[in-house]
């Protein structure tokens, strides 16, 4: 026997150990478990609607008793399999943890065989009409929490101290913002004193440069430009304000030249159109009187003609026999 289990003299097999005092299982690597803390183990959770301190906390070894034997029908294994690791309340329900014990000391062949294990166990916990709720106590499990597992070798399977990974972006986060803050309100504060400094030069070299326009200014020189009395001054202001009046009348006397013109256009081109349609009335009038004419002359022609005398007679006689 391993971890100072002893064997078991009642039992008729002297192979059988138990009563391991190296405080098994083993909550820590290795993560070990069984009667000599030589078998590794996998957590599994799932959720029953049983109120925990309603219905669980005045009975717990009866109600452990009770669900290691429905887990080990649901799993189709023996009770030495399934130890029940925490049981938590959430409100009116409870969260189940329990420990499942493979038959190796060997991590990958747990591995092998485990992960078929629970994926069919997921699956018959979310069907209500599986083997997972024909126990006494698992007719009570809740089909909508999902059936999860936890290697302890590799990650943290204790809720209390699992990582929240939303909470802690959200820490650094803020963190970090707040870091910059502070270094930005620090930094502002140190230099001060330095910024007005450099703000004051600034201003006395804008004063330096505008004082050095101001006087290069008086020793500008005009050229073209000479310097003139006030009176003379009037006079060319005057000058000039005459010169645009007479522009600007100019411009006006055009535009309404340039009015008229188009205007007496405009009448002529009238003028024309009417001549022309006189003259249309005219050669059509006269078609006309020349189409009469010749109607008249060819109906005297036919008058005249013996011949032409002679059928007329001729068709009367027709008619009137």
């Amino acid at each position: 026997c391993m971890n100072g289990a002893v064997h078991d003299e009642s039992s008729s097999s002297s192979s059988t150990c138990v009563d391991c005092s190296d405080g098994c299982p083993i909550e820590h690597a290795p993560y070990r478990a069984g009667l000599e803390c030589n078998q590794v183990f996998w957590i599994a959770s799932f959720r029953l609607l049983i109120d925990y301190n309603a219905e669980i906390r005045e009975r717990y070894d009866e109600f452990v008793a009770l669900l290691l034997q429905d887990i080990a029908y649901f799993l189709d294994t023996n009770i030495d399999s399934i130890s029940i690791w925490q049981i938590k309340p959430e409100g009116a329900k409870s969260i189940v943890f329990f420990r499942y014990l493979f038959d190796t000391d060997d991590e990958n062949v747990a591995q092998s065989i485990g992960g078929d294990v629970m994926l069919l166990a997921r699956d018959e916990v979310s069907d209500d009409t599986s083997t997972a709720a024909r126990g006494f106590v698992m007719s009570k499990i809740d089909d909508s929490y999902e059936f999860g597992f936890c290697i302890p070798a590799y990650e943290e399977c204790d809720p209390d101290s699992q990582i929240d990974f939303n909470l802690i972006l959200l820490i650094c986060f803020l963190a970090s913002f707040g870091c910059l803050t502070i270094g930005f309100i620090v930094y502002r504060v140190l230099t001060r004193k330095r910024r007005e400094r450099e703000y004051e030069e600034q201003i006395a070299e804008q004063k330096r440069v505008l004082q050095e326009l101001e006087n290069e200014e008086h020793n500008w020189t005009r050229i073209g430009m000479r310097d003139v009395s006030r009176k003379r001054a009037k006079k060319v202001a005057e000058d000039k304000q005459d010169f645009a009046d007479m522009q600007r009348d100019k411009q006006q006397k055009t535009a309404i030249l340039s009015e008229a013109f188009s205007m007496n256009e405009q009448e002529d081109w009238v003028q024309h159109i009417a001549v022309a349609d006189e003259e249309l009335v005219f050669e059509h009038e006269k078609d006309v009187h020349n189409d009469s004419g010749l109607e008249e002359a060819l109906e005297m022609q036919q008058t005249n003609d013996p011949n032409t005398q002679q059928q007329q007679d001729k068709q009367a006689g027709y008619e009137e026999y």
